[in-house]
């Protein structure tokens, strides 16, 4: 059997099995927590970290055919910007801020989101993994194809 190779770290497949796997049961404080596989079971670690959910945010955006920016230093960027921004053909903009099932939003961040907010076409989240589906969701939807038959004249 030839092993499995990707370009998505083994830690975000981790993470992803874990939504898939358990059918998405948030645990009762509404985190996700990282998932290791032991001999075929699948045993929860610790909650996931901001940097761990970043880079689960952004595989299931490239999954769904999503192209990321997210800044690796942030010294010489404006305070309180949003962690990822994804873009898509045909789709609206988003920015979405990340945030651990117990981090909280500053107030320059919320002064970005809000001024986002009021952009056209742009699409602004605050996510937790507890949003996983709505992640999930949004990245992975599909819009229906237009049809390229001529329409049908009235006869």
């Amino acid at each position: 059997m030839t092993p499995r190779t990707s370009a998505i770290p083994s830690d975000v497949w981790t993470g992803l099995a874990l939504a898939w796997a358990a059918h998405y049961r948030p645990e009762k404080e509404g985190t996700m927590k990282q998932f290791v596989r032991c001999q075929g079971a699948v045993a929860a670690v610790r909650p996931l970290s901001e940097a761990q959910f970043l880079r689960q945010v952004i595989a299931v955006a490239e999954l769904g055919g999503w192209r990321c920016y997210h800044p690796w230093i942030s010294l010489h960027s404006p305070s309180g910007w949003p962690d990822v921004v994804a873009v898509k053909a045909g789709e609206p903009l988003i920015l979405a801020e990340l945030k651990t099932a117990v981090g909280r939003v500053t107030p320059l961040q919320q002064a970005w989101l809000d001024l986002l907010r009021q952009a056209h076409s742009v699409e602004v989240y605050v996510w937790r993994p507890s949003d996983w589906p709505e992640i999930e969701t949004r990245f992975l939807r599909r819009r229906p194809v237009p049809s390229t038959e001529p329409a049908a004249t009235p006869g």
